[in-house]
């Protein structure tokens, strides 16, 4: 985690840090702590050709969602989901777990900007319950300010860092729209502030990571977009309401 103010939607996806380039999925949550075993059994490693390259979080023994720009190439093809895998069980991106088959793949039918940087996976299996694997809840409303908001991720640890290949996490806190607009200059409809101390919050990398607030997630990590001003961080929103129907394309998938 390395950011101290982070845009994160009501279901959102993490960006990247700010001071690095734009685009970049590559990295880890800065100034956070090392996840034990079972820590975060919702998350997911994303491979795409059988390399990582970001987070996915089960929502069902069927599915998870993660960033659309981790499964979109040439900027506008979907990638076959014959090439995509989801290592499930595992705090360590090369090993432990379990590497499952994707069935389907599909991204917002809006996607093209941060707004609408979200995808839905669908396992060639179904997932069994554990110790290491578990399921999460698509948030229903908006977390209340100063909620404490849990990220984790495989990100760097520090802005220019490398990645790591052990799960990191960490803390921040929900701040108001209008604190938001003031530290970043981003104050969206349904788009919620995180705060986390300075040298802290997600990071390149942390792409496709779920924010969390008692078992319920409400964002998911992004790819920045546009620079912000240092030590803060931007999060794309999901929608308010996964299943209410508005994502036309999505909702089939969903169960």
């Amino acid at each position: 985690m390395v950011s101290k103010v982070a845009l994160v939607a009501l279901l959102a996806f993490v960006a990247t840090a700010a001071a690095t380039p734009l685009f970049s999925i590559q990295g880890r949550i800065a100034g956070g702590s090392d996840g034990n075993s079972g820590d975060v059994p919702y998350l997911a490693s994303l491979r795409v050709d059988d390399v990582h390259v970001g987070s996915c979080t089960l929502i069902s023994e069927t599915q998870c969602l993660t960033s659309a720009h981790l499964i979109i190439e040439h900027g506008k093809t979907t990638i076959a989901a014959s090439r995509l895998s989801v290592r499930v069980g595992s705090i360590n991106i090369f090993a432990a777990g379990k590497i499952v088959g994707v069935k389907k793949v599909a991204a917002h039918e809006e996607y093209g900007n941060f707004i609408n940087d979200l995808a839905i996976i669908t396992f060639a299996e179904k997932l069994v319950k554990g110790d290491k694997i578990s399921f999460i809840q698509v948030a229903s409303e908006e977390p209340a300010q100063d909620t404490v908001i849990n990220i984790a991720g495989w990100g760097s640890t520090e802005i220019g860092g490398s990645n790591s290949f052990r799960l990191q996490k960490g803390t921040g806190n929900a701040i108001t729209a209008q604190d938001c607009e003031e530290k970043i200059g981003f104050g969206y409809e349904h788009i919620l502030c995180v705060a986390s101390p300075a040298g802290q919050g997600i990071c390149n990398g942390d792409a496709g990571s779920p924010a969390v607030n008692n078992n319920v997630v409400y964002v998911l990590p992004v790819s920045q977009l546009v620079p912000v001003p240092p030590n803060s961080q931007m999060f794309t929103p999901i929608l308010f309401n996964i299943r209410n129907g508005s994502l036309r394309t999505l909702s089939k998938f969903l169960s």
